[in-house]
């Protein structure tokens, strides 16, 4: 009896080591990913915006430190917020600050060369590539909740509001990318953006339904131009966005067979 309990003990303890090398397979399979969702510096298209000074001296440090911990990912590929249309400028404009950082190019003031040019530079990055697409869409439809008394809209909007300001910046750009990169944040930032929209609709219509689609539809274009990029799986894929595109990506990435996301925190010590 001992015999058979210690050979069934034994052919469980080898059937567990063979699910742990396979799913470590699995794993080592994918294509690495690093998601690093940014509030956006110098002059943005977004409809919110940061009160952040990208020059002060103190942030221009903040800003190196950041750019020389993300560079241990040692990406192969960085995707930034701008239409793939500008691939061509974008690159020049990368090659034109690999060969003299201090000259001033159209993404001076803005996180493509503050974080996403430099952070190629230190990792000898060969190509940056654009994956945004622009969609507009109506983020605020409070009149329509007013008029139909959709009271749940406005409550949550409050309960939302209530929580978003539990994360204003932080004393260091380390310490608010830390913060805002987390699933709860990103949870916040999609009900924000999209969901409370649902919220939102005439007794016969789907007016916060369909602008909510709107802007799902533009997160899942985005993704979508990032996979129509051939890649292999020994590439090293850097994503910098605005951290509510950030949300999205990090939910269709997290269940995608192709990807395998990086912790940030990992980096960012």
């Amino acid at each position: 009896m001992k015999t058979f309990y210690l050979i069934s003990l034994i052919s469980l303890l080898i059937s567990c080591q063979e699910k742990t090398n396979k799913s470590s397979k699995t794993e080592s399979e994918k294509t690495k990913v690093l998601n690093l969702g940014i509030f956006h510096m110098g002059e943005t298209m977004d409809e919110h915006s940061t009160n952040y000074d990208e020059l002060e001296k103190k942030n221009k440090a903040d800003i190196n430190e950041v750019c020389r911990l993300i560079s241990q990912f040692k990406p192969t590929l960085i995707f930034v917020e701008t239409d793939p249309r500008n691939n061509n400028k974008l690159n020049q404009a990368y090659l034109q600050y690999l060969k003299n950082s201090t000259l001033a190019t159209t993404y001076s003031k803005n996180e493509i060369q503050l974080l996403g040019f430099e952070i190629g530079k230190l990792s000898n990055t060969k190509k940056i590539l654009g994956f945004d697409h622009r969609l507009g869409y109506n983020y605020d439809l409070s009149e329509v909740a007013k008029n139909e008394n959709c009271t749940d809209y406005f409550e949550i909007e409050k309960q939302l509001e209530k929580e978003d300001k539990k994360h204003p910046l932080k004393a260091s750009l380390k310490e608010t990318y830390l913060d805002i990169n987390t699933q709860k944040y990103y949870d916040l930032l999609i009900n924000f953006n999209a969901d409370l929209l649902l919220y939102a609709n005439s007794k016969d219509g789907f007016e916060g339904a369909d602008e909510a689609s709107k802007f799902y539809q533009r997160n899942l274009r985005m993704f979508a131009n990032i996979n129509k990029i051939k890649t292999k799986k020994t590439d090293r894929i850097l994503i910098i966005a605005g951290a509510t595109h950030s949300a999205f990506l990090n939910d269709f990435m997290r269940r995608s067979p192709k990807y395998q996301v990086e912790n940030l925190s990992d980096y960012l010590k």
